[in-house]
């Protein structure tokens, strides 16, 4: 039997679907398995790749659709912009498309930032959510974003990449150099997590025309993210919520953020990770996010 758990595995599942006008790139496994179909979405600088070694395991018990967001790879960017809001509603209306109903979601980086809008669009729909290492726009601690010396590494490129033009002035025929520095700062052991085929993965799909500059209208969004997260707030989730982040990145700041946003949050720091989770302790997450899946929702 083949492993599930590789980018090949990954790649034969995935197809291109259109909706609202913008094509898509998802991946599709385990239908007819779980209670719901469980909704994974990626983050930047990267692509659905990032759940290469999940995706099967967890298509053994759930319906999984993986959902590379808008501009993040080989999705087309929306024409009505990439803030959180705006992107978080477009992917609602693609699992229209699909016919998912109830749904439960796992967000890593910008999929964080997307599942907490989704999450507040439609609270009828997603019964469970489980967010993975991002700082929330607005709602993070302030020491999060905060330029210092302990802390540069981490928060430089969100003021880079919200600049309007340069970042991908500079950046063109340079993406390898910005992609490469991202995933060897931001994970404790760059070789173990990163193969020369995973980085080829991700510098290709942004070595496109267009294609970082595209990622970086996330970032040029921010405010927008930051006006809107504040007003959602307003109002608590009910669902329960699993917030992780790697011990050697956000850690227990994922918990503390969203200990005020919902009623029913859990947390947990996954030890050898940095900000990569998903690709750096793959095992390990898996071992926190199916006994969450398991829990009823009531």
């Amino acid at each position: 039997m083949a492993e599930t758990n590789t980018g090949a595995y990954l790649k034969s599942k995935q197809r291109f679907v259109a909706s609202g006008g913008v094509r898509f790139l998802i991946a599709e496994d385990g239908q007819g398995k779980g209670e719901r179909p469980l909704v994974l979405i990626s983050g930047w600088p990267q692509t659905i790749h990032v759940w290469r070694h999940m995706f099967g395991p967890l298509a053994e018990r759930h319906h999984v659709i993986a959902v590379e967001p808008p501009a993040l790879g080989q999705s087309e960017p929306l024409p009505a912009g990439q803030d959180s809001r705006t992107v978080g509603a477009a992917i609602l209306a693609l699992l229209d498309e699909l016919g998912v109903g109830e749904l439960d979601l796992i967000g890593h980086d910008i999929g964080t930032w997307l599942g907490f809008p989704m999450a507040h669009l439609a609270p009828e729909r997603i019964k469970r959510m489980a967010v993975i290492d991002a700082a929330l726009p607005g709602l993070a601690p302030p020491t999060a974003y905060a330029l210092e010396p302990s802390r540069l590494m981490k928060v430089w490129h969100f003021y880079f990449n919200a600049v309007p033009d340069l970042p991908a002035a500079l950046t063109e025929g340079r993406e390898r150099i910005y992609i490469e520095q991202i995933l060897r700062t931001r994970s404790e052991d760059f070789a173990r997590t990163f193969t020369p085929d995973d980085v080829d993965v991700y510098v290709d799909a942004y070595a496109r025309p267009g294609a970082m500059d595209a990622g970086f209208s996330y970032y040029r969004a921010i405010f927008k993210n930051i006006e809107d997260n504040q007003a959602f707030a307003a109002r608590k989730l009910q669902l329960p919520i699993l917030a992780i982040g790697g011990a050697s990145w956000l850690g227990p700041v994922m918990e503390a953020t969203f200990a005020g946003l919902g009623d029913k949050v859990t947390g947990a720091s996954i030890a050898g990770s940095a900000h990569f989770v998903p690709e750096e302790q793959p095992e390990k997450l898996l071992a926190v996010i199916e006994p969450f899946l398991a829990q009823p929702t009531a």
